[in-house]
């Protein structure tokens, strides 16, 4: 089962690039806390477009893919499953607010503003602590 996310990123300039995120939304304020803890980290995570799993590491060790993941490194789109890029690339915005439109399904938004994560569930209208 997937719990869809969408992980922003406000860049040093103010637009933000947003990307989306497959596999369990509802579990990934640790996670981006914990290992994409600066603006450099958070940026470069959503360089790599649109995510299939959310994971501690984001490089791509001997043998990682999509259909043989290794465990503890996220699974990209384009990278790992093959995907073309223009349908997995971040998608750029103005700002927070207008990144927070988009619909693609999501039922959690995780937010890099302010040099630190913060969570909201669109469900239950509320932030994650």
């Amino acid at each position: 089962m997937s719990t869809r996310s969408l992980i922003n990123v406000e860049c040093v300039d103010g637009t933000v690039k947003s990307v989306y995120c497959h596999f369990d939304g509802s579990d990934h304020l640790e996670t981006l806390q914990g290992f994409y803890n600066s603006q450099e980290k958070a940026e470069a995570l959503v360089s790599l477009g649109d995510i299939s799993v959310l994971d501690d590491l984001m490089d791509c060790p001997e043998g990682h893919s999509f259909d043989t993941p290794v465990k503890g490194y996220c699974v990209f789109y384009h990278r790992d499953r093959g995907e073309d890029w223009e349908d997995t690339e971040p998608q750029e915005f103005r700002n927070l607010k207008s990144a927070r439109r988009q619909d693609r399904g999501q039922e959690f938004i995780y937010e890099w503003t302010e040099n630190q994560w913060r969570g909201y569930d669109i469900g239950r209208k509320r932030y994650i602590k």
